[in-house]
């Protein structure tokens, strides 16, 4: 299992109202260690890319790297540009595991 299961109060989230949402942070979902593998793991293993995208009426290349992945057939579309789900890894696997299993819902995907 990639995570520790939540055993004591520090685990249970704690709500954060902010101005135009409502957060639930759970403080130790991943411990320090396995939140700088997986950000390396990730890092390394992600075909990130930069995609032109309409900002202001003109076309201008992402000023950041993403990387779509998702379930097959379900793309991503935003500021002019549709992105094809490349497939989950085995880490965002089992962080979508764990954070299914903990909110009790499904992700179809993530945009790193």
């Amino acid at each position: 299992m990639l995570f520790t299961p939540a055993s004591n109060k520090e685990n249970y989230p704690q709500s954060l109202h902010l101005e135009n949402a409502d957060l639930q942070y759970y403080p130790q979902f991943l411990n320090a260690e396995k939140a700088d593998n997986c950000f390396k793991t990730l890092l390394s293993d992600l075909d990130w890319r930069s995609f032109p995208i309409k900002m202001f009426g003109k076309m201008v290349m992402q000023p950041r790297l993403v990387a779509w992945h998702g379930l097959p057939n379900v793309p991503i579309r935003y500021s002019g540009v549709t992105l094809e789900p490349a497939p989950f890894n085995a880490t965002l696997l089992a962080i979508k595991s764990e954070l299914e299993n903990t909110l009790g819902i499904s992700f179809n995907g993530v945009l790193c």
